[in-house]
């Protein structure tokens, strides 16, 4: 009796158990590794909302300050256009999802627009069907002190968590969105850029 109860001791017990702890933690650690890359993709793309958001509030800040951005070409009414503006966005400060040439070479839809302010402004969804609407992005020149300025960004950034800011796109990417308006500031004449 004595050598039964020897053979279900402990030492048996423990025996008994190889290879279980290994397998537990192969049950674990692929939904653990998932769930910590996810949240690091998930701060990532509320940091990339962040900078856009701050990048078109500082680009919207100057042009409010009157600040020529672009330099004005011979004759323009006004020192602002889309493709400029938009590289000033994209140069603000690291979009960490986009590199700052991608996001100048189509990664980030720009829109500028100059409203009546009276609610007869067109304003076409920048998102339709669940992808960005490259239609809806306007180059509308007169962007002078008195008027009232809409820039509005968007950009694709590629989606690989189910939640976090902006929306999914059908096309497996996942669309961020930033708008600013304001009334241009009265000025005699334009000041020197400053970044």
């Amino acid at each position: 009796m004595k050598s039964f109860s020897k053979r279900l001791g402990k030492g048996n017990m423990i025996r008994g158990t190889d290879g279980a702890v290994a397998v537990e933690f192969a049950m674990v650690a692929f939904p653990f590794f998932m769930a910590i890359i996810g949240l690091i993709y998930i701060g990532l793309l509320y940091w990339t909302s962040a900078t856009l958001d701050k990048s078109l509030e500082k680009v919207a800040q100057l042009m409010y300050e009157g600040r020529p951005l672009c330099g004005a070409a011979p004759g323009a009414v006004s020192p602002y256009n889309q493709a400029c503006l938009k590289d000033r966005v994209c140069e603000q400060s690291p979009l960490v999802l986009i590199s700052e040439a991608k996001c100048k070479s189509g990664a980030l839809f720009f829109d500028l627009r100059v409203l009546n302010g009276d609610g007869t402004d067109a304003m076409p969804s920048l998102v339709v069907g669940g992808a960005i609407n490259s239609g809806a992005f306007a180059d509308q020149p007169g962007a002078v002190p008195g008027k009232i300025v809409l820039i509005r960004a968007a950009m694709e950034v590629p989606n690989l968590a189910w939640v976090g800011p902006g929306m999914a796109a059908d096309s497996g990417k996942r669309i961020v969105m930033s708008a600013s308006a304001f009334r241009m500031r009265q000025l005699n004449n334009y000041t020197n850029a400053v970044n």
